[in-house]
């Protein structure tokens, strides 16, 4: 008698303990995730792909508090104050920043490039076609410049500033922002440009003599064996990715949503942009979709694109990424 009630009183016991382990670890589970995310945008073409979150900021049941920012570095600020929980920046900053022990892993690659370059040369038909000519870049130290140094290499070209110009390579010309240089195109005053989009279709659409020679994307393939070259990721809050991988799997899937909408309606997400204050006409966000590249690719499969431009930088500007590639915890393994 006394050992059935010594076995009945252990399995008590257990049955106790088990109880406050299961209430223990369901509180932990059931922690409410946060009602409120902050997005941080920059205002202009690398955010339309999240026109439709702008316009509807919610997602089961979460609200999702737009900040549409002024440039780059408003972005970067308000991201090293922990004050943003997903935000857009470009591949390299993005790069610098998470190798600086700021802990905003990538999520997804959002834009692949969209830079062209225009002429009204009709002599350039060919990358070697450049030699002995002058070229504006806009962003000196940005993607563009070393997209064309990289190529340049590629097929043994020099490339030269504009005050040591010689005729046997390339002269690049950085005095001019997107804006004027696609003004300038357009008017005739200069001759040839490398834009990217939105810019190049404003130059076409008010100069309908300028062309598209040749495929800066197809060359880079030539240079890199990569078929494209990432220009802007979604980054994410690590401490957020951590405590709720749901809720930022979510997240990603409704900014994808935004995103597969506004490539398949160009026309809606015009009106949108326009309407949304992103500093664009709705004419020239319609009609440059098609040629913008607007994807959403989890980083973790874009490594390899990713690492490619990256080593390009590390390259010709090592602290323009930090002084180093990022390590793999820099790919956010949600989908």
């Amino acid at each position: 008698m006394i050992h059935k009630f010594k076995h009945f009183l252990l399995v008590l016991i257990i049955f106790g303990l088990f109880s406050i382990a299961v209430f223990s670890l369901g509180s932990k589970t059931s922690e409410s995730e946060p009602t409120t995310v902050q997005l941080g945008l920059i205002k202009g073409p690398t955010g339309i792909g999240a026109l439709h979150i702008v316009k509807k900021p919610e997602f089961n049941s979460k609200t999702i508090m737009v900040q549409l920012l002024p440039s780059v570095d408003a972005v970067t600020a308000k991201i090293l104050t922990q004050e943003l929980d997903f935000a857009v920046l470009p591949v390299n900053v993005a790069a610098k920043l998470y190798n600086s022990g700021v802990d905003y892993p990538a999520l997804a690659v959002i834009g692949n490039g969209m830079v062209q370059i225009l002429t009204s040369n009709a002599d350039i038909r060919t990358f070697a076609d450049l030699v002995g000519k002058s070229i504006y870049v806009a962003g000196q130290g940005a993607t563009p410049e070393y997209l064309l140094r990289t190529i340049a290499r590629f097929y043994n070209i020099p490339v030269y500033a504009q005050n040591e110009s010689k005729p046997d390579g390339i002269t690049m010309i950085f005095s001019m922002p997107y804006p004027e240089m696609a003004a300038s195109l357009a008017a005739g005053k200069i001759e040839t440009a490398v834009l990217p989009e939105p810019f190049a279709t404003v130059a076409r659409l008010n100069n309908n003599s300028l062309r598209e020679p040749f495929s800066i994307a197809a060359d880079w393939t030539k240079a890199t064996g990569q078929k494209d070259y990432p220009m802007t990721v979604l980054v994410v809050k690590g401490s957020l990715v951590r405590q709720y991988p749901s809720l930022v799997s979510q997240f990603m899937k409704y900014y994808k949503q935004s995103m597969d909408a506004v490539i398949a309606n160009p026309s809606e997400a015009g009106t949108l942009a326009e309407e949304l204050g992103f500093g664009l006409k709705a004419g020239i966000v319609k009609a440059s979709i098609p040629k913008s590249n607007y994807v959403f690719i989890p980083a973790s499969d874009a490594k390899p694109q990713i690492t490619a431009l990256l080593n390009i930088f590390l390259k010709e500007v090592p602290d323009s990424i930090g002084g180093k590639l990022p390590d793999n915890t820099f790919y956010c393994a949600v989908k």
